[in-house]
């Protein structure tokens, strides 16, 4: 059963596309012949399917060669998007669904509570250049007392922070 239609929109698709010497389009009649192709492929047939069919019934490319399933699969997307850019959408858009009252009232409760919590700080990082000039944001490191000496222990304290901090 399934093959005798397939057959019969076949010869169809073949009559439409012309003989020889006129030919339409291969993407046009692909249009024309989209709410059938579309039966068909909703039955289970693929496109190698559909497209040794009308390989059957003649159809072919200019070159002589056949169309493959590839080529029909891209010609019927094309003509899928052209019919729903041209043709009214068939099922009427039903309006849009209203959230729940509560659902948007839980929403907006956690937008307004994370909008009065206090930001964590986060570490700045700053860009080579910067370093040279002194951040205004940055505490400089305490100084020593000029007038005082420095310990043994102090100087060796500070060579091994120092040692630590150079890779």
């Amino acid at each position: 059963m399934v093959r005798a239609e397939l057959d019969g929109w076949a010869r169809d698709f073949a009559a439409d596309h012309g003989c020889e010497d006129v030919t339409v389009p291969f993407d046009r009649v692909v249009l024309r012949h989209l709410p059938r192709i579309e039966v068909f492929l909703t039955r289970g047939l693929t496109f190698t399917v559909l497209a040794h069919a009308i390989t059957r019934a003649g159809v072919q490319r200019k070159d002589g060669r056949a169309y493959s399933d590839k080529q029909l699969n891209t010609a019927v997307r094309r003509a899928r998007y052209q019919a729903s850019m041209t043709s009214p959408s068939p099922l009427p858009r039903s309006p849009p669904v209203a959230a729940p009252r509560a659902t948007t009232e839980v929403v907006s409760r956690r937008l307004r509570d994370r909008a009065a919590a206090t930001p964590t700080p986060r570490p700045t990082i700053q860009s080579t250049s910067d370093l040279t000039q002194p951040s205004p944001d940055r505490t400089a490191p305490p100084v020593a007392d000029p007038d005082k000496e420095l310990s043994s222990e102090d100087i060796r304290a500070a060579l091994q922070r120092i040692r630590r901090a150079d890779p």
